[in-house]
């Protein structure tokens, strides 16, 4: 943590938010963490601001100013800068990973469905290039450590669809994917007890008991 301060002090913004999220990664409720990256989103965006306003500002900056604006929860203004955005292939996976984030915090689910669908296609391509025996960078292997929540958020944009078959599909791989590789207990059982919910409301209520008894233990 304290490298991701000093890597701030520096403008080395990204690079002080990548450091922070991999202590997240480890715990989602580190206290100190979570208030520093709040800090150092805070501190970025002016600098951010000014590129913008000089024309200096490349492609993947604004990305990282997107995602400021985000943790300091400005969706609107998260929006306006991802409009500004030409994504190219080194920046597509967090474009659509925010933009279908975003739509669905403000329950366009319509919006959100293509972002999160295409998060999703290119979170399993990772999975699929990992699997086959390819040597992926620090960053992407960090990327498919956040599966199950990946396929967490379209599970529940599809529900909200009414894209029923489909959402309970995704709920199944996002709990298999938590439950083989995750480091949080908490976040399978919050996926499992969604995922009764929707067989519940489908009147598949001996599925739902069993996935409900499943958490209880």
């Amino acid at each position: 943590l304290a490298q991701g301060l000093r890597l701030a002090i520096l403008n080395e913004y990204s690079r002080a938010s990548d450091i922070i999220i991999e202590v997240l990664d480890k715990n989602q409720k580190n206290a100190e963490a979570i208030y520093l990256l709040k800090e150092v989103s805070s501190l970025s965006l002016e600098y951010y601001k000014a590129g913008i306003e000089a024309g200096t500002i490349i492609e993947s900056e604004k990305l990282d100013y997107a995602w400021a604006l985000f943790r300091l929860e400005k969706v609107d203004e998260v929006l306006e800068v991802l409009g500004m955005i030409d994504a190219d292939d080194s920046i597509f996976y967090g474009y659509n990973n925010l933009y279908g984030r975003c739509y669905s915090i403000k329950e366009e689910d319509e919006k959100a469905a293509p972002y999160l669908a295409k998060w999703v296609e290119m979170m399993k391509d990772l999975i699929r290039r990992r699997d086959s025996g390819e040597e992926l960078s620090h960053k992407d292997s960090e990327r498919i450590g956040r599966a199950a929540f990946c396929y967490y958020m379209y599970a529940d944009n599809l529900k909200k669809m009414d894209r029923l078959d489909e959402s309970e599909e995704l709920y199944r791989e996002a709990i298999a994917f938590v439950h083989d590789y995750g480091n949080d207990l908490n976040e399978e059982l919050y996926y499992m007890e969604n995922y009764g919910k929707l067989l519940y409301s489908r009147q598949k209520y001996q599925e739902a008991m069993e996935v409900w008894n499943k958490n209880a233990k």
